[in-house]
C-alpha cells in the first residue's frame, strides 16, 4: 500500500491550493468582462478535483480503520490502486502548483482601470495554450481520481463480505453497479487519451488504466460457474420466462413465511432448448450468486464424474471434501452464501436414483431442474413452478434458422416464407432448427431445397438405426438430423414393449388428439357389434308366423350366409399385442393397463398429457420419427393396425344413432384422414419400389376383405357426417361395388351403402348420378322384397328428394306419398321413418305452391319427432325438419298470403338450427352454411337487408370452396346474394353475380327452374337501374320456364308476372 503520510498530505494539500485558487479567480473574474466563461470551466475542474480528494481521503481513512483480513488474496490489489492513487494526487498537486505560478503571472500588479483589463487580457491570449494545457491535465486527473475511487470501492466491497451485515444481493447489486460504473469511466477516459498526442502524463495515465482494468473481473461476487455449455449466440426467445424465473427467485419471502429451498422445473422433449435455458438464465444472473453448479443426472456415472467436478472446485477454496455425492451435497448445504445448481435430465426411470436424492439437504439454494418427465413438474415451488417447453414461436424460429443457417439481414421475403415452411416441418423445435441452419451453411442444401433433403435423411436414420442395432457403428455420416433423432431413441430402448405398440400404432393417427378412448373404445364397442350380429342372426333363425320371403329374397339371403361361411376364415384383424392382452378384460382393468404404457411414454417426453381434457399428444417430430423408423413393410402393419382400431371404435346404424356417438365420430374424423393418407402414401411406395424392380410378370391387386369393407363403410360415414363427400364417394364406390357382386343390391347393408354413395353424388353436384343409383337401387329392392318393406319405401322416399333436386315435382311427390302411405302401413304407430318421409313431401307439395299444406306435413313431422321421448331435442332429423318448416312458412309468406308473423316464426325456427348446426356440426359444414343462407333469405325479406348481405358474403366463399362453384346449392345461394345486392343499391355487383349465375345454369343444367329465380332477380336488377330493353327477353325465358315446369296457367306464372315483369313492355 502507499505511504499513508503522503497519502494524507497529498489530499490537504490539494484541498488547499484548490481553496485559495478558487477564491482568487472569483476575484479576477468581477475585475475582468472578456474572460468569464473560461474562469467558469477551470473553477468547476478545481472545484470536481478538491471534492474528489476529499473523496479519495475518507475512503483512505476507512480503509485504515477496517477490520477484515488485509492479508487476503485481494490486497495486492489494493495496494496497486492506493500506489496509483498516491501518484496521481503528486501529479494533481504539480498540475496545481504550475496552474498557481501562471494566474499569479497574468494578473501581476494591475488594478482595477480599464486599461489594466486590456494589459491582463492581452497577456492571457499571449499563455492561452499553457492555460488549455494545465485545465486538460486537472480534468485527467479528476477523473482518474475517480476511476480509482471506483475500482478501490469494488475491492473494499469484496473484501467486507463475509463480515458485512448486508445480504448477499445487495452487496452483489452494490459491487455490479461500481462495475458499470468503472466501465464507463474507463472508457471516457480512454477517448479522451486516444484524441491527443502522447505525452508523459497521458502515459501515466494508460499505465493506470491497464491497473484498473486488471480490477474489473473483481466486480462480481461470484466464485464457481459451471455450466455444462456455453450459450448459443443465435439464442433466441424466452425474454419472458427468463425474466419471470429472475423476479420470482428476487421476490422476498411473505411475512412469516419458513424459509425453504427454491427449485423450478423445466420439462419437455428433448431439443426443446431446456438446457441452454437454464445456461442462459445462470449466465444472466452469475452475479447473484457465490456459485453455479451442474450435475448430468441422465445416468449414475455422469452424475458421479459431476460430484467429482464439483468437489475438485471446492478444492480451491481450501475446502477438503470427498469426490462423491454426499459430501458435496453437505458442502453445498453448508454454505450461507447463495448457490444455483442445474440438475440436469432428471427423468425418473426405472432403477434410476429418486429426483430427490440430488437435493442438498438444506434451506438455501436454487435448484434448475430440467426432465423430460411431465409428472415431475411437481418438484418445483417457485413462482408459477414449472415451464413447460414444446417449441418456439413462429418469428423466433424463422430468427434462429436464418441465423445459423448465416443469412444476413435484412431477410428476403422468399428466404421467410422458406423459413416458415422449414420450422413448420420440424414442429419449430430448437434443435431441429439448428441442425436444419447447420446444413444450409455447410452447403448441404439450400433454404429453398431443404424440405426434400429433409424427406430424403429418413431412409439415411431407418439405416442408421438398424445398423444400430446390429451392432455395427455407421460410417461417414453426416446427416445433422441423427443428432436430433438420436436422443429419441435413447430414451425410445428405456420403455416397455407395451409403450412402444402404443408409439407406433399412435404414429398413424393425429398427433394432436390422441385419446385413451380410442382405444377401449376399439374393444368395448367391437363386443358391442359381435353381440348385436348374434342376436340379429337368432331373430332371423327363430322368426315364426310371419309372411315367408319372396324367392328373391330368399336367394339373397342364401348367398349372403354363404358368402358370410366363406369369408369367416380370413383370419383376425392386425391388432398391437397390448390390445388382444386386454380384449376380455373389464374397462377399469382394460384403462389400467394402457394408462400405465401412456405414462412411460410421457416420462420420457414422447408424449404430451393434456389433463383438461384427458388426451395425449405428440410433438411433430417425434410423430414422424416413429413412423419413420420402421421399414416399409412394418408400417404397412401398423398403418393397418391402427386402420382397424379406428374402424372398431365406428358404430354404424342400427347401432350407432345416439348424439355421443355422432358425436365422437366427429372427433374420430382427424385420425381417420391422417390415417388414410399414409394408407394411400404407403400403397403409393409400395407400387414405385414394384416399378423399380421391373418384374415381367402381372403384380397381383390387392384382395378386399369383408373387414375392409366394414372399414369403409365406416370411414364413410364418418366423411359424410363431416362433410367431406369427395373422401365419402370414394370410400362408398369401393363398398357398393363389392356389396353388388357378392351379396346384391337387396341386402339392407348394401341398400344403405348405395344410399350413402347416391348423397355423396348429389353434394358433389351431380344430382343424375345420384337419381340413377337410386332408381337401379328400387327396382333391385321391389324384385327382392316387394313394395310393402320398410328398405324399400325408404329408397323410394330418397329417390323422391333426388327428383325434389332435379326439379321432377309432381314426381318426387308420387313417390314420396307412396312412401309416407307405406310406412304408415308398416310402422305400428310414430315412426321416425314415416316422419321424415313425410317432410319431405312437405317440400314437394311446397314446389307446387301448396304453401298450406306444407305447412301442415311438417309440423306434423315435427309433432311426431318430438313424441320421441329418447330422442335428442336437436337431432340431425329435428333439424331438418325444423328447417323444412321455417321455410315452408318463408315461402307461404313471399308467395302466398303475406303475414308478417310468418317471417318472425320462420326466422325464430331458422335461428334455432343455426345454432345447433354450427354447435354440432361446425361452422364450415355445408349444411351449416346451408342454414345461414336460408336465415340471410328470411332476414332480407324482414328489412335486415345489410345483415343478410354480411351473412352470405362471408359464408359463400367457404361453401364454394367446400363444394365447388357449380355446385346447384351455391348457385341458389349466388342469386339471392344478387337480389340482396340489388336491395342494398348495389346493382353493378349484382349485375355480375346474377348474370354469372345463370351463365353457370347454362353450362350445367339448363332447364333448372333455380335458373328461373336468378332470371327474375336480374329483371328486378334491370329495372332498379332502370334497363328495360334488357329485361324484355329475360321475360320470355321466364314464361317458358315456368310452363315448361309447371303447365299453363300456374300460380307460379301469375307469380313472376306480377312481382318481376316490366307493366310497359308485358304486351312486347
Amino acid at each position: 500500500m502507499a505511504d499513508p503520510f503522503s497519502i494524507v498530505a497529498s489530499t490537504i494539500s490539494i484541498v488547499d491550493v484548490c481553496a485559495r485558487l478558487v477564491v482568487f479567480f472569483a476575484q479576477v473574474k468581477r475585475g475582468s468582462d472578456t474572460v468569464d466563461k473560461e474562469l467558469d470551466t477551470l473553477v468547476e475542474e478545481i472545484n470536481s478535483l478538491s471534492a474528489g480528494s476529499i473523496a479519495v481521503r475518507n475512503c483512505f481513512e476507512r480503509e485504515l480503520a477496517g477490520n477484515y483480513d488485509k492479508n487476503g488474496k485481494d490486497e495486492a490489489f489494493a495496494a496497486d490502486l492506493w500506489r496509483a492513487t498516491g501518484n496521481t494526487l503528486q501529479d494533481c498537486q504539480r498540475t496545481l502548483s504550475d496552474l498557481d505560478s501562471l494566474i499569479k503571472k497574468l494578473i501581476g500588479d494591475d488594478g482595477l482601470s480599464t486599461f489594466d483589463k486590456v494589459r491582463r487580457y492581452f497577456r492571457k491570449q499571449a499563455e492561452e495554450d499553457e492555460l488549455h494545457r494545465l485545465s486538460q491535465r486537472l480534468n485527467r486527473g479528476h477523473q482518474l481520481l475517480e476511476i480509482l475511487l471506483t475500482a478501490i470501492n469494488i475491492v473494499y466491497t469484496r473484501k467486507t463480505q463475509e463480515t458485512s451485515d448486508q445480504s448477499f444481493a445487495e452487496l452483489s447489486s452494490t459491487i455490479q453497479s461500481y462495475g458499470t460504473k468503472l466501465r464507463s469511466q474507463i472508457t471516457s477516459l480512454e477517448q479522451k487519451i486516444d484524441t491527443h498526442v502522447t505525452s508523459p502524463s497521458s502515459s501515466s495515465a494508460g499505465r493506470i488504466l491497464a491497473t484498473v482494468d486488471s480490477i474489473r473481473p473483481l466486480a462480481s461476487l461470484n466464485v464457481h460457474f459451471m455450466i455444462p455449455q456455453s450459450v448459443s449466440s443465435t439464442f433466441t426467445g424466452l425474454k419472458a420466462a427468463l425474466e419471470s424465473l429472475k423476479h420470482a427467485y428476487s421476490a422476498p419471502a411473505p411475512p412469516g413465511q419458513s424459509p425453504e429451498q427454491k427449485r423450478f422445473v423445466i420439462y419437455g422433449l428433448g431439443g426443446t432448448g431446456k438446457t441452454q435455458f437454464c445456461c442462459k438464465f445462470a449466465q444472466d444472473n452469475r452475479h447473484d450468486f457465490w456459485g453455479v453448479f451442474y450435475i448430468d443426472a441422465s445416468s449414475s456415472g455422469s452424475a458421479k464424474s459431476s460430484y467429482a467436478d464439483i468437489a475438485e472446485k471446492a478444492a480451491a477454496e481450501n475446502a477438503k471434501i470427498e469426490a462423491n455425492e454426499r459430501s458435496v451435497k453437505y458442502w453445498l448445504s453448508s454454505q450461507k452464501r447463495p448457490w444455483l445448481l442445474i440438475l440436469d435430465n432428471v427423468d425418473d426411470r426405472s432403477g434410476s436414483a429418486p429426483p430427490e436424492s440430488y437435493f442438498p439437504e438444506c434451506e438455501a439454494g436454487l435448484l434448475l431442474i430440467t426432465t423430460k418427465n411431465q409428472s415431475l413438474k411437481t418438484l418445483g415451488n417457485l413462482g408459477p413452478r414449472f415451464y413447460e417447453f414444446k417449441g418456439l414461436a413462429r418469428e423466433e424460429g424463422i430468427y434462429l434458422l436464418l441465423t445459423s443457417a448465416g443469412h444476413l439481414t435484412p431477410w428476403k421475403s422468399t428466404w421467410i416464407q422458406s423459413a416458415t415452411d422449414i420450422c413448420e416441418a420440424l414442429g419449430y423445435l430448437p434443435l431441429a432448427i439448428v441442425q436444419a441452419g447447420k446444413a444450409i451453411l455447410k452447403e448441404l442444401c439450400t433454404l429453398q431445397t431443404y424440405l426434400s433433403f429433409f424427406e430424403r435423411t429418413w431412409s439415411r436414420v431407418r439405416e442408421s438405426i438398424q445398423e444400430r442395432h446390429g451392432g455395427r457403428a455407421r460410417r461417414g455420416s453426416s446427416d445433422s438430423n441423427e443428432t436430433v433423432y438420436s436422443g429419441f431413441e435413447i430414451v425410445f430402448q428405456a420403455v416397455s414393449e407395451d409403450a412402444i405398440e402404443l408409439l407406433k400404432l399412435f404414429s398413424f393417427m393425429h398427433p394432436q388428439q390422441l385419446r385413451l378412448e380410442i382405444l377401449v373404445r376399439a374393444v368395448l364397442k367391437s363386443r358391442l357389434e359381435k353381440e348385436a350380429e348374434k342376436e340379429a342372426a337368432l331373430q332371423q333363425g327363430t322368426q315364426r308366423g310371419l309372411p315367408r320371403k319372396r324367392l328373391g329374397q330368399a336367394l339373397q339371403s342364401l348367398l349372403l350366409r354363404l358368402y358370410q361361411l366363406t369369408v369367416a376364415s380370413e383370419g383376425l384383424t392386425v391388432l398391437p399385442k397390448i390390445l388382444q392382452d386386454v380384449w376380455e378384460l373389464e374397462r377399469d382393468e382394460i384403462e389400467f393397463r394402457l394408462r400405465a404404457a401412456f405414462a412411460q411414454l410421457r416420462s420420457v417426453a414422447l408424449v404430451d398429457y393434456v389433463a383438461a381434457d384427458d388426451r395425449y399428444s405428440m410433438h411433430t417430430l417425434v410423430h414422424r420419427w416413429a413412423r419413420e423408423r420402421m421399414s416399409l413393410a412394418e408400417q404397412a402393419v401398423w398403418c393397418q393396425s391402427a386402420c382397424s382400431i379406428l374402424a372398431h371404435t365406428v358404430l354404424i346404424p342400427p347401432l350407432g344413432v345416439e348424439e355421443s356417438e355422432v358425436e365422437f365420430r366427429r372427433r374420430v374424423l382427424p385420425h381417420i384422414e391422417h390415417v388414410m393418407e399414409q394408407e394411400a402414401n404407403i400403397q403409393e411406395r409400395f407400387r414405385r419400389k414394384r416399378r423399380e424392380r421391373r418384374k415381367p410378370w402381372p403384380v397381383p391387386q390387392r384382395i378386399l376383405r369383408r373387414s375392409d369393407i366394414r372399414q369403409y363403410a365406416k370411414f364413410s360415414l364418418v366423411c359424410a357426417e363431416s362433410g367431406l363427400w369427395d373422401k365419402t364417394m370414394g370410400l362408398m364406390l369401393v363398398v357398393d361395388r363389392f356389396l353388388s357382386q357378392h351379396v346384391g343390391l337387396g341386402q339392407s347393408t348394401a341398400i344403405r351403402a348405395r344410399l350413402l354413395l347416391s348423397e355423396s353424388y348429389w353434394w358433389l353436384g351431380n344430382e343424375d348420378e345420384a337419381a340413377s343409383l337410386q332408381l337401379e337401387l328400387l327396382e333391385a329392392c321391389r324384385a327382392t322384397r316387394g313394395e310393402e318393406d320398410s328398405h324399400t319405401l325408404n329408397v323410394m322416399d330418397r329417390l323422391g328428394v333426388s327428383l325434389w333436386m332435379q326439379s321432377k315435382f309432381q314426381k318426387a311427390r308420387d313417390y314420396q306419398q307412396r312412401a309416407v302411405e307405406g310406412f304408415q302401413a308398416v310402422h305400428a304407430g310414430d315412426h321416425a321413418d314415416t316422419f321424415r318421409a313425410m317432410t319431405h313431401l312437405g317440400r314437394a307439395v311446397g314446389k307446387l305452391a301448396e304453401f298450406d299444406e306444407a305447412v301442415r306435413l311438417h309440423t306434423e313431422a315435427l309433432e311426431g319427432l318430438r313424441r320421441d321421448s329418447l330422442r335428442p331435442p336437436h337431432d340431425r332429423d329435428v333439424l331438418e325438419v325444423i328447417e323444412n318448416l321455417a321455410m315452408a312458412r318463408y315461402d307461404r309468406h313471399r308467395y302466398g298470403h303475406r303475414q308478417a308473423k310468418e317471417l318472425e316464426i320462420a326466422e325464430q325456427l331458422q335461428s334455432t338450427v343455426v345454432l345447433q348446426r354450427e354447435a354440432r356440426l361446425g361452422a364450415r359444414h355445408p349444411l351449416t352454411l346451408w342454414a345461414y343462407c336460408n336465415l340471410a333469405r328470411i332476414k332480407a325479406d324482414l328489412g335486415a337487408v345489410g345483415e343478410a348481405e354480411e351473412i352470405l358474403r362471408s359464408r359463400l366463399p367457404v361453401a364454394e370452396y367446400m363444394l365447388g362453384a357449380t355446385h346447384i346449392g351455391i348457385l341458389f345461394g349466388k342469386a339471392y346474394f344478387g337480389h340482396i345486392l340489388t336491395l342494398r343499391d348495389k346493382c353493378s355487383e349484382a349485375e355480375g353475380v346474377l348474370k354469372q349465375v345463370i351463365q353457370e345454369h347454362e353450362n350445367t343444367r339448363r332447364d333448372h327452374p333455380d335458373q328461373l329465380v336468378a332470371v327474375a332477380f336480374l329483371i328486378e336488377c334491370y329495372k332498379h337501374q332502370g334497363k328495360h330493353t334488357e329485361a324484355v327477353p329475360l321475360q320470355e325465358k321466364i314464361l317458358k320456364g315456368v310452363k315448361h315446369h309447371f303447365g299453363e296457367k300456374s300460380p307460379w306464372e301469375e307469380y313472376f308476372v306480377k312481382n318481376y315483369f316490366c307493366e310497359e313492355l308485358l304486351g312486347s
